[in-house]
């Protein structure tokens, strides 16, 4: 069922960050001193435990006192922004959702925002850049700022990892090891979490989609380089396929897993988020020889046999199950990772579809 040449496969990073790439509607409270307070006192309590060091204590406090003075400078739209981040900050700390793990990710967010909007305004929607000093790939969203986005990071180091240079190899073991650092663990799993609402999904949530590839991603660099950390890392972050949502993304369905676009919503069944995650799974348990991704391959692929073909009108796809039909960019992108199934498994049900996805689009476009 495995096929080597699966090992060199990789999809475009335009066509998967389509996947995760709309807005949603900004939280309207505005930041208070009570949200200042459960802040400054979480920051403080972790330190106290010893889950981060004071140097990190003192990067999360300077950011969060950043923010909160450039929001009260600045005005319109990035006013809008900066009270949009500081808000979630002050919710997840209210709620107690602001561990050790996430005070990089969340603070190094916040600060970089409050950089940026002292001195720039907004960007058009979708727009990408980094930071000083760091390789992370921030997308801009309308009303919440820059925002990380592991998608669009993994599929970047996918796309480095294609250039086998000296340079490159330098490149990508660096940005790995960064995108480590920015890992969360839920439980056992290590995962890359989105920090704002999307998909009937409230933040934090993870996703199949960039989950499957950041464990694609790193386990081909740690290949590679033969570098057990990062080998180590990918098969924890496998283990967000076997946790139930919403922990994980693993929902049991179908005869077999159904691996969830977004975690925090069982009832959004997205067709090309699972095949795109069933394909990343596939190359992570080929390159890693690692038994547990094997089965969590096959149970994907018992439940998408059974899946696939609810999501043909007759005519063209479904975006998500029982819900609206594909745009021209997910109906090619659904086509590409049934392909990458065809040619895995030769199973008609995925071969067949894509072929007639295949002609509808043809139809379409006569």
């Amino acid at each position: 069922m495995f096929a080597f040449t699966q090992f060199n496969r990789s999809t475009p990073r335009r066509a998967l960050l389509l996947a995760l790439a709309a807005c949603c509607l900004p939280l309207a409270a505005a930041p208070t001193t009570a949200g200042a307070t459960s802040v400054t006192k979480t920051l403080a309590r972790l330190q106290q435990r010893h889950e981060i060091s004071k140097r990190k204590e003192n990067m999360a406090v300077a950011a969060y006192d950043l923010a909160r003075a450039v929001k009260h400078k600045v005005h319109g739209k990035r006013r809008k922004a900066m009270a949009w981040q500081i808000r979630m900050v002050e919710r997840m700390a209210r709620r107690h959702q602001i561990d050790g793990d996430r005070v990089t990710p969340l603070f190094v967010t916040l600060g970089d925002n409050a950089k940026w909007f002292r001195r720039n305004g907004p960007r058009p929607q979708g727009t990408d850049r980094r930071f000083a000093g760091s390789r992370i790939i921030f997308e801009y969203f309308t009303g919440m700022g820059w925002q990380f986005h592991p998608l669009s990071n993994f599929a970047k180091l996918n796309a480095i990892w294609t250039v086998n240079t000296p340079p490159s190899r330098r490149a990508q073991r660096a940005y790995a090891r960064e995108l480590v650092s920015w890992g969360v663990h839920r439980g056992k799993a290590l995962v890359w979490e989105y920090y704002f609402p999307f998909g009937g999904s409230p933040a934090p949530y993870i996703s199949s989609i960039s989950q499957g590839t950041a464990i694609q991603a790193l386990a081909r660099v740690a290949f590679r380089m033969h570098n057990k950390q990062l080998k180590r890392a990918a098969r924890r972050g496998l283990l967000a396929f076997e946790t139930p949502a919403t922990t994980g993304v693993r929902l049991r369905r179908d005869g077999g897993f159904h691996y969830l676009g977004y975690s925090g919503n069982k009832h959004y069944i997205i067709l090309n988020m699972f095949l795109q995650a069933i394909d990343a799974i596939h190359d992570y348990a080929l390159i890693t020889n690692d038994r547990q991704g094997r089965v969590l391959y096959k149970r994907g692929v018992a439940a998408a046999l059974k899946e696939t073909p609810e999501f043909d009108t007759g005519s063209w796809s479904l975006y998500s199950l029982g819900g609206e039909k594909s745009t021209v960019a997910y109906h090619e992108l659904t086509i590409t990772f049934l392909g990458y199934l065809c040619d895995d498994t030769h199973d008609a049900v995925f071969c067949d579809t894509r072929d007639r996805f295949q002609k509808y689009l043809d139809d379409a476009t006569k």
